[in-house]
């Protein structure tokens, strides 16, 4: 069994969540999940190419009306429910802070938590100062770390969180 993992916070085309989901920058935000050999991601997704729509924290690129639906034709309300749904399923919720928090990886933290997910954040030494104890008390782990680190600490909570599938400690 695979675990499926939600990577929080607002996405960008190069962002660290690459490193960990190949492929990642090439896919659109209408699938479902990615397979990948230790786990299954089920988000968030976001809008690539070069012709992007940057209305809402689900999107990045160029500007576009608000009051008009995207050329793929998706909105900003299809995308956030699809988004909701993958963390819903997750098993395991990581998120990499290296700055302040946002209000959409706030969010799907306290969704996460309300919902009795695995949280696991992944701190850098700059954001450890930002008065995010709270956050950070409620986490079911809590890695210092340094960018070079995530992918690390990342595998290691993919196999903890697998074992914990397996052995019905989840």
């Amino acid at each position: 069994m695979t675990p499926r993992v939600y990577l929080p916070g607002e996405t960008a085309i190069h962002d660290w969540r690459h490193p960990l989901v190949p492929g990642l920058s090439k896919l659109q935000w209408q699938y479902h999940f990615i397979e990948l050999p230790t786990f299954t991601f089920v988000g968030p997704f976001f809008v690539p190419g070069p012709r992007l729509c940057s209305h809402s924290t689900w999107k990045q690129g160029i500007s576009c009306s608000k009051d008009t639906e995207c050329e793929l034709g998706d909105t900003d309300l299809e995308m956030a429910n699809k988004n909701r749904r993958g963390l819903a399923k997750a098993d395991l919720v990581m998120a990499h802070i290296s700055g302040p928090i946002s209000t959409q990886t706030m969010n799907d933290l306290d969704f996460a938590l309300a919902q009795d997910k695995r949280v696991v954040l992944s701190i850098t030494k700059g954001a450890s100062e930002l008065g995010i104890s709270d956050i950070c008390s409620r986490a079911h782990r809590v890695h210092q770390t340094e960018e070079q680190g995530l992918k690390s600490d990342f595998e290691f909570e993919v196999l903890d969180i697998r074992a914990a599938l397996l052995y019905g400690d989840a």
